[in-house]
């Protein structure tokens, strides 16, 4: 047989053994949950989401952002949750100084985007203090208890780089998504 001939059998045979085999790339889950690891990123990720609701609650009400005395509290009171729990005090505030942040950043965003004319998203109105923050309350509680499980060890540049392809996925906006993450770094 001449070598052409041979060399077109060759390439159709690697063809065909490719396609049999599957010849994408197989595709990961962003995220497996499951490990306490893992729940903590799936709960800053919440917080985020749940963060939306936070925007549009105070854009339509006329709140400001910044709510500094609420924020000293709550962190005042996860701080000392945090100390009965084994975490140091700055585990704990350098942790959820970052989640508010994170919040706050996003919250600004979308202000910002709706302001200039954005679609504020249909849904019902939902009251901060009735609603949403008790859900924030319990975001917060769990992951205070995930923290002090992993004593406050629950970092690493691999796990940051999963949190932020799974951020990624929930369409969570990337400044925010890094100050979130930036703990677990």
């Amino acid at each position: 047989m001449p070598f052409t001939t041979l060399l077109l059998r060759g390439i159709l045979s690697l063809l065909a053994i490719a396609l049999v085999s599957g010849c994408a790339s197989r595709v990961e889950p962003v995220w497996k949950p499951g490990p306490n690891e893992a729940r903590l990123v799936e709960l800053m990720a919440e917080r985020l989401v749940l963060a939306q609701e936070v925007a549009r609650t105070k854009y339509r009400e006329g709140l400001p952002i910044r709510d500094g005395k609420r924020e000293s509290a709550s962190m005042k009171a996860l701080v000392a949750k945090g100390r009965s729990m084994g975490l140091s005090s700055y585990t704990t505030s350098r942790f959820f100084k970052a989640q508010f942040a994170a919040s706050r950043l996003y919250q600004t965003e979308l202000i910002s985007y709706w302001r200039a004319g954005g679609r504020v998203p249909p849904g019902p109105h939902l009251s901060l203090s009735n609603a949403i923050r008790p859900r924030l309350d319990a975001i917060n509680d769990e992951l205070l208890r995930l923290l002090a499980f992993s004593k406050g060890t629950a970092r690493g540049e691999e796990l940051a780089t999963r949190a932020e392809l799974y951020f990624e996925a929930l369409r969570i906006p990337r400044v925010p998504a890094l100050k979130s993450i930036a703990p677990i770094r």
